[in-house]
Protein backbone atom coordinates (compact mmCIF):
# COMPACT_ATOMS: atom_id res chain seq x y z
CA UNK A 1 0.00 0.00 0.00
CA UNK A 2 2.53 2.60 0.91
CA UNK A 3 4.80 1.88 -2.08
CA UNK A 4 1.48 2.24 -4.12
CA UNK A 5 0.94 5.66 -2.40
CA UNK A 6 4.45 6.76 -3.35
CA UNK A 7 3.60 5.50 -6.95
CA UNK A 8 0.77 8.13 -6.93
CA UNK A 9 2.56 10.99 -5.97
CA UNK A 10 5.39 10.66 -8.25
CA UNK A 11 3.10 9.95 -11.33
CA UNK A 12 0.00 11.91 -11.28
CA UNK A 13 1.24 15.06 -9.61
CA UNK A 14 -2.35 16.89 -9.59
CA UNK A 15 -3.19 14.21 -6.69
CA UNK A 16 -1.63 16.58 -4.60
CA UNK A 17 -3.27 19.81 -5.56
CA UNK A 18 -6.32 20.75 -3.74
CA UNK A 19 -9.64 19.37 -5.62
CA UNK A 20 -11.78 22.59 -6.63
CA UNK A 21 -15.73 22.24 -7.72
CA UNK A 22 -15.72 23.23 -11.65
CA UNK A 23 -11.61 23.30 -12.34
CA UNK A 24 -9.40 20.58 -13.40
CA UNK A 25 -6.37 20.56 -11.94
CA UNK A 26 -2.62 20.13 -13.21
CA UNK A 27 0.75 21.01 -12.85
CA UNK A 28 2.58 23.28 -15.44
CA UNK A 29 5.95 23.78 -14.69
CA UNK A 30 5.59 23.01 -10.99
CA UNK A 31 2.80 26.00 -10.86
CA UNK A 32 -0.50 24.48 -9.96
CA UNK A 33 -3.05 25.50 -12.88
CA UNK A 34 -7.16 25.01 -12.63
CA UNK A 35 -8.42 25.64 -15.90
CA UNK A 36 -12.82 25.92 -15.50
CA UNK A 37 -14.09 22.99 -17.41
CA UNK A 38 -16.96 24.78 -18.79
CA UNK A 39 -14.14 26.41 -20.56
CA UNK A 40 -12.44 23.32 -21.68
CA UNK A 41 -16.05 21.24 -23.05
CA UNK A 42 -17.61 24.67 -24.54
CA UNK A 43 -14.16 25.86 -25.63
CA UNK A 44 -11.81 23.51 -26.16
CA UNK A 45 -9.77 24.49 -29.02
CA UNK A 46 -9.00 28.54 -28.08
CA UNK A 47 -8.60 26.85 -24.02
CA UNK A 48 -6.15 24.16 -24.70
CA UNK A 49 -4.00 26.93 -27.39
CA UNK A 50 -4.39 29.48 -23.66
CA UNK A 51 -2.80 26.04 -21.99
CA UNK A 52 0.27 26.21 -24.57
CA UNK A 53 0.29 30.04 -24.13
CA UNK A 54 0.99 29.98 -20.49
CA UNK A 55 2.85 26.46 -20.56
CA UNK A 56 5.07 28.73 -22.98
CA UNK A 57 4.97 31.68 -20.25
CA UNK A 58 5.59 29.54 -17.08
CA UNK A 59 8.96 27.90 -18.98
CA UNK A 60 10.03 31.76 -19.99
CA UNK A 61 9.60 32.58 -16.13
CA UNK A 62 11.45 29.19 -14.72
CA UNK A 63 14.06 30.48 -17.44
CA UNK A 64 14.62 33.70 -16.38
CA UNK A 65 17.84 32.26 -14.02
CA UNK A 66 16.15 33.67 -10.92
CA UNK A 67 17.14 32.20 -8.09
CA UNK A 68 15.62 28.85 -6.95
CA UNK A 69 14.20 30.48 -3.62
CA UNK A 70 11.96 33.00 -6.00
CA UNK A 71 11.23 30.60 -8.22
CA UNK A 72 9.73 28.17 -5.60
CA UNK A 73 8.10 31.31 -3.93
CA UNK A 74 6.25 32.07 -7.36
CA UNK A 75 5.54 28.42 -7.54
CA UNK A 76 2.93 28.77 -4.47
CA UNK A 77 1.19 30.84 -6.82
CA UNK A 78 -2.43 28.86 -8.09
CA UNK A 79 -3.01 29.94 -11.21
CA UNK A 80 -7.00 29.98 -12.62
CA UNK A 81 -8.35 29.80 -16.34
CA UNK A 82 -11.62 30.72 -16.95
CA UNK A 83 -13.62 31.67 -20.03
CA UNK A 84 -14.81 35.50 -19.18
CA UNK A 85 -15.17 36.32 -15.37
CA UNK A 86 -14.39 39.84 -17.18
CA UNK A 87 -13.37 41.62 -19.84
CA UNK A 88 -9.95 42.16 -18.84
CA UNK A 89 -7.41 39.37 -19.78
CA UNK A 90 -5.74 38.12 -16.01
CA UNK A 91 -5.95 39.44 -12.61
CA UNK A 92 -4.25 38.83 -9.03
CA UNK A 93 -6.45 38.26 -5.98
CA UNK A 94 -4.83 39.81 -2.61
CA UNK A 95 -8.33 40.12 -0.82
CA UNK A 96 -10.38 37.80 0.80
CA UNK A 97 -12.95 39.72 1.47
CA UNK A 98 -13.24 41.46 -2.41
CA UNK A 99 -13.88 37.74 -3.50
CA UNK A 100 -16.25 37.15 -1.20
CA UNK A 101 -18.66 40.38 -1.67
CA UNK A 102 -18.00 40.17 -5.49
CA UNK A 103 -18.95 35.91 -5.42
CA UNK A 104 -15.63 34.59 -6.20
CA UNK A 105 -14.63 31.27 -4.74
CA UNK A 106 -12.33 31.78 -2.04
CA UNK A 107 -9.75 29.45 -3.30
CA UNK A 108 -8.69 32.07 -5.53
CA UNK A 109 -7.51 34.39 -2.89
CA UNK A 110 -3.85 35.30 -3.26
CA UNK A 111 -3.65 32.97 -6.56
CA UNK A 112 -3.60 34.68 -10.45
CA UNK A 113 -6.52 34.25 -12.97
CA UNK A 114 -6.70 34.30 -16.15
CA UNK A 115 -10.17 36.02 -16.71
CA UNK A 116 -10.54 35.48 -20.24
CA UNK A 117 -9.10 32.96 -22.29
CA UNK A 118 -10.10 35.06 -25.49
CA UNK A 119 -8.50 38.25 -24.58
CA UNK A 120 -5.27 36.51 -23.11
CA UNK A 121 -4.62 34.72 -26.07
CA UNK A 122 -4.77 38.11 -27.96
CA UNK A 123 -3.55 40.88 -26.15
CA UNK A 124 -0.59 38.83 -24.78
CA UNK A 125 0.44 38.22 -28.71
CA UNK A 126 -0.51 41.79 -29.65
CA UNK A 127 1.55 43.67 -27.17
CA UNK A 128 1.59 42.31 -23.98
CA UNK A 129 3.75 39.34 -23.98
CA UNK A 130 5.04 39.18 -20.47
CA UNK A 131 1.32 39.74 -18.62
CA UNK A 132 2.25 36.66 -16.46
CA UNK A 133 5.16 37.69 -15.09
CA UNK A 134 3.44 40.97 -14.51
CA UNK A 135 0.80 39.13 -12.21
CA UNK A 136 3.41 36.91 -10.84
CA UNK A 137 5.25 40.64 -9.53
CA UNK A 138 2.01 41.62 -7.74
CA UNK A 139 2.19 38.26 -6.05
CA UNK A 140 5.35 38.66 -5.23
CA UNK A 141 5.33 42.11 -4.17
CA UNK A 142 2.34 40.94 -1.85
CA UNK A 143 3.20 37.55 -0.80
CA UNK A 144 6.81 38.15 0.03
CA UNK A 145 7.78 41.84 0.02
CA UNK A 146 4.70 42.96 1.19
CA UNK A 147 2.42 45.74 -0.26
CA UNK A 148 4.17 48.17 2.22
CA UNK A 149 7.60 47.68 1.08
CA UNK A 150 8.92 50.89 1.64
CA UNK A 151 11.70 50.99 -1.21
CA UNK A 152 8.57 50.15 -3.58
CA UNK A 153 6.38 53.19 -2.38
CA UNK A 154 9.76 55.49 -2.49
CA UNK A 155 11.05 54.71 -5.95
CA UNK A 156 6.76 54.90 -7.25
CA UNK A 157 6.49 58.79 -5.03
CA UNK A 158 9.67 59.51 -6.38
CA UNK A 159 9.23 58.84 -10.20
CA UNK A 160 6.08 60.77 -9.74
CA UNK A 161 7.36 63.58 -8.35
CA UNK A 162 9.70 64.11 -11.13
CA UNK A 163 6.91 63.31 -13.60
CA UNK A 164 8.65 60.41 -14.94
CA UNK A 165 6.14 58.55 -16.42
CA UNK A 166 3.13 61.75 -17.16
CA UNK A 167 3.52 61.09 -20.93
CA UNK A 168 5.75 58.47 -22.28
CA UNK A 169 5.63 56.55 -25.92
CA UNK A 170 2.83 53.30 -26.10
CA UNK A 171 3.08 50.41 -28.30
CA UNK A 172 -0.34 49.81 -28.78
CA UNK A 173 0.51 47.27 -30.99
CA UNK A 174 1.23 46.23 -35.14
CA UNK A 175 3.69 48.64 -35.05
CA UNK A 176 1.28 51.75 -33.52
CA UNK A 177 3.28 53.67 -31.28
CA UNK A 178 1.68 57.39 -29.37
CA UNK A 179 2.20 59.26 -25.98
CA UNK A 180 0.42 58.37 -22.99
CA UNK A 181 0.20 58.52 -19.02
CA UNK A 182 1.90 55.04 -18.27
CA UNK A 183 0.15 52.13 -16.69
CA UNK A 184 3.30 52.59 -14.17
CA UNK A 185 1.75 55.62 -12.68
CA UNK A 186 -1.40 54.11 -11.59
CA UNK A 187 -0.02 53.16 -8.19
CA UNK A 188 2.90 51.26 -6.38
CA UNK A 189 1.91 48.44 -7.27
CA UNK A 190 1.14 48.32 -10.88
CA UNK A 191 4.58 50.50 -11.59
CA UNK A 192 6.37 47.19 -9.86
CA UNK A 193 4.67 45.14 -11.77
CA UNK A 194 5.15 47.03 -14.89
CA UNK A 195 8.76 47.54 -14.55
CA UNK A 196 9.26 44.03 -13.66
CA UNK A 197 8.15 43.52 -16.94
CA UNK A 198 10.60 45.67 -18.72
CA UNK A 199 13.51 44.13 -16.55
CA UNK A 200 12.49 40.83 -17.34
CA UNK A 201 11.42 40.95 -20.88
CA UNK A 202 9.33 43.39 -22.74
CA UNK A 203 6.41 46.06 -21.56
CA UNK A 204 3.90 47.75 -23.89
CA UNK A 205 5.07 51.17 -22.15
CA UNK A 206 8.34 52.77 -22.16
CA UNK A 207 10.49 52.34 -20.93
CA UNK A 208 10.02 48.98 -23.07
CA UNK A 209 13.46 46.88 -21.60
CA UNK A 210 16.01 46.61 -19.38
CA UNK A 211 18.40 49.02 -21.03
CA UNK A 212 15.37 51.62 -21.55
CA UNK A 213 14.55 51.14 -18.09
CA UNK A 214 18.76 51.83 -16.45
CA UNK A 215 18.30 54.88 -18.43
CA UNK A 216 14.64 56.16 -17.56
CA UNK A 217 14.73 55.77 -14.15
CA UNK A 218 17.90 54.05 -12.11
CA UNK A 219 16.03 54.01 -9.02
CA UNK A 220 13.49 51.38 -9.98
CA UNK A 221 16.39 49.68 -11.56
CA UNK A 222 18.67 49.37 -8.76
CA UNK A 223 15.58 48.16 -6.75
CA UNK A 224 14.57 45.46 -9.25
CA UNK A 225 17.86 44.30 -9.69
CA UNK A 226 17.92 43.84 -5.71
CA UNK A 227 14.82 42.00 -5.72
CA UNK A 228 14.58 39.84 -9.16
CA UNK A 229 17.96 38.38 -8.56
CA UNK A 230 20.05 35.77 -10.36
CA UNK A 231 21.15 32.87 -9.52
CA UNK A 232 24.57 34.26 -10.28
CA UNK A 233 26.49 37.84 -11.30
CA UNK A 234 26.76 36.49 -15.46
CA UNK A 235 23.23 35.66 -15.07
CA UNK A 236 22.66 39.47 -15.62
CA UNK A 237 25.50 40.42 -17.48
CA UNK A 238 24.89 37.96 -20.20
CA UNK A 239 21.79 39.33 -21.49
CA UNK A 240 22.95 41.01 -24.80
CA UNK A 241 21.44 44.41 -24.49
CA UNK A 242 23.65 45.11 -21.18
CA UNK A 243 26.71 45.39 -23.81
CA UNK A 244 25.39 48.98 -24.39
CA UNK A 245 22.67 51.54 -23.13
CA UNK A 246 20.86 53.23 -26.08
CA UNK A 247 19.25 56.70 -24.71
CA UNK A 248 17.02 58.60 -25.46
CA UNK A 249 15.05 55.48 -26.91
CA UNK A 250 12.38 57.24 -28.58
CA UNK A 251 14.18 60.03 -29.60
CA UNK A 252 13.71 63.17 -32.30
CA UNK A 253 17.36 63.43 -33.07
CA UNK A 254 20.24 62.18 -31.40
CA UNK A 255 20.91 59.03 -29.88
CA UNK A 256 23.77 57.91 -27.51
CA UNK A 257 25.16 54.59 -27.10
CA UNK A 258 27.17 54.35 -23.86
CA UNK A 259 29.26 51.12 -24.03
CA UNK A 260 29.99 49.00 -21.49
CA UNK A 261 34.20 48.04 -20.49
CA UNK A 262 34.04 44.90 -22.30
CA UNK A 263 32.80 45.31 -25.90
CA UNK A 264 32.42 47.22 -28.38
CA UNK A 265 31.18 47.09 -32.42
CA UNK A 266 33.38 48.09 -35.01
CA UNK A 267 29.79 49.21 -37.46
CA UNK A 268 26.44 50.12 -36.54
CA UNK A 269 23.90 49.72 -38.95
CA UNK A 270 20.43 51.07 -38.76
CA UNK A 271 17.62 49.30 -41.06
CA UNK A 272 13.83 49.20 -41.59
CA UNK A 273 11.97 46.40 -40.15
CA UNK A 274 11.70 44.64 -43.70
CA UNK A 275 15.82 44.79 -43.74
CA UNK A 276 16.20 47.55 -45.65
CA UNK A 277 19.53 49.74 -44.70
CA UNK A 278 18.73 53.34 -44.18
CA UNK A 279 22.08 54.44 -42.35
CA UNK A 280 26.02 53.12 -41.95
CA UNK A 281 28.22 54.36 -39.42
CA UNK A 282 31.54 53.23 -38.02
CA UNK A 283 31.91 53.47 -34.09
CA UNK A 284 34.72 55.54 -32.64
CA UNK A 285 37.21 53.70 -30.81
CA UNK A 286 36.89 55.69 -27.07
CA UNK A 287 33.82 56.87 -25.48
CA UNK A 288 30.69 57.16 -26.26
CA UNK A 289 29.25 56.87 -29.92
CA UNK A 290 26.59 59.52 -30.82
CA UNK A 291 23.88 59.06 -34.24
CA UNK A 292 22.21 61.75 -36.07
CA UNK A 293 18.67 60.31 -36.65
CA UNK A 294 16.70 63.40 -36.85
CA UNK A 295 16.33 62.88 -41.15
CA UNK A 296 14.33 59.26 -40.23
CA UNK A 297 10.81 59.62 -40.99
CA UNK A 298 8.73 59.13 -37.59
CA UNK A 299 8.24 55.16 -36.66
CA UNK A 300 10.17 52.56 -35.54
CA UNK A 301 13.84 51.23 -36.96
CA UNK A 302 16.60 47.93 -36.46
CA UNK A 303 19.95 48.98 -35.21
CA UNK A 304 22.27 46.49 -35.71
CA UNK A 305 25.81 46.32 -34.03
CA UNK A 306 28.42 44.22 -36.33
CA UNK A 307 25.94 41.85 -37.81
CA UNK A 308 25.54 40.53 -34.12
CA UNK A 309 23.32 41.88 -32.19
CA UNK A 310 20.31 43.80 -32.73
CA UNK A 311 17.81 46.41 -30.98
CA UNK A 312 14.65 48.26 -31.60
CA UNK A 313 14.73 52.19 -31.61
CA UNK A 314 11.86 54.69 -32.70
CA UNK A 315 12.33 57.93 -33.74
CA UNK A 316 10.35 60.21 -32.88
CA UNK A 317 8.18 63.67 -33.65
Amino acid sequence: MKKLLLFLLLYTPSLIFAQISGYESRSIQGFEVYVQEDALNNHPQETNEAIDLLTAKLTEIVDFGLKAAIVEELRLVKIFMDWNTTNGSAVYHPYLQWLIDNGYIVEKWKSIEISNITNFINWTELNQPFMVMHEMAHAYHHRVLGFSYAPITQAYNNAMQNGLYDSVLYHAGNGVYYYREAYAATNEKEYFGELTEAYLGENDFYPFIREDLEVHDPIAYDLLVSIWEFEDIMGVENYDYTDVALYPNPTSGMLTLKWNKTWRPKTITISTLDGKTLMKQDTNTVGDTRLNISNLAEGIYILVLDNLKTYKIVKSK
